[in-house]
């Protein structure tokens, strides 16, 4: 029984990190507080599962005629220009927010859109999703 909790997560996870309006945030705070489920996996399945659905809108954002992109991501395309200079100067630094609601989906869009390096994006990306389950868990329990 404990897996399906797991794997629940983790899809819960990789949903609320596309572009549906949705967080996960409630059921992982649901399972820690049952305290039947080791919060390390927990937090492991949690990050893995955002981090995939951020990965998700990276590559699609990537690869994606950008037509098609700006119309399911519904961005602005004169807010993408204005704010391109301070991204990419600033590196990847900024996808590490990208656990942030509504911002973070449009961080990683941008980082894709822009063909900005892969394994940076994933690294930081991966330890600010990491960051807010530890936050999390550590506030509440």
């Amino acid at each position: 029984m404990g897996m399906l909790h797991y794997l629940t997560l983790l899809k819960i996870s990789f949903l609320a990190a596309t572009v549906l309006p949705m967080g996960c945030e409630p059921y992982f705070i649901f399972l820690l507080s049952k305290g039947e489920l080791d919060p390390v996996f927990l937090i492991f399945y949690a990050t893995l599962g955002n981090s995939i659905g951020s990965l998700t809108t990276f590559l699609m954002a990537r690869y994606l005629p950008f037509s098609r992109v700006i119309k399911i991501f519904k961005v602005d395309v004169k807010q993408l220009e204005r704010v391109e200079s301070s991204f990419l100067k600033r590196g990847g630094f900024y996808s590490f927010w990208c656990w942030l609601p509504v911002i973070g989906d449009l961080l990683a869009f941008f980082y894709g859109y822009k063909r900005y390096n892969f394994s940076n994006f994933l690294i930081f990306m991966t330890i600010g999703k990491l960051f807010r389950f530890l936050i999390i868990y550590f506030c509440l329990f």
